[in-house]
């Protein structure tokens, strides 16, 4: 004798309730499913934009190369030493110094 199956009846309290949740529950899949597609046509604009750059690059590499073979060559320029102060002691830059204010004094004095 085949078993028949029991159907059992589960009693809902407020099915409208239930029915709304269930409809605000799908809402949300379907918006999370909305950004889902944006951010996967965004993330393939985004690819397809850094192969466009690279491509870009590479071609700006390469016009760069054949420039410079076009280019004369330059020779380095030297730097050109500084002069260097003599060392001086202290005593000489003292001395220096009070003939400058001797100087001052006599051309503030005419």
């Amino acid at each position: 004798m085949p078993k028949q199956k029991e159907e059992l009846f589960i009693n809902v309290a407020d099915p409208s309730l239930v029915r709304r949740n269930i409809l605000e529950s799908s809402q949300q899949i379907v918006e999370a499913m909305k950004s889902y597609e944006k951010y996967k046509k965004i993330k393939a604009e985004k690819l397809k934009k850094i192969e466009e750059l690279k491509t870009i690059l590479a071609n700006v590499r390469e016009n760069a190369a054949q420039l410079r073979k076009c280019l004369p060559g330059t020779k380095a320029i030297k730097e050109q030493k500084e002069e260097r102060v003599p060392n001086i002691t202290v005593l000489e830059l003292e001395q220096l110094n009070a003939e400058i204010r001797k100087l001052e004094a006599e051309l503030n004095v005419k």
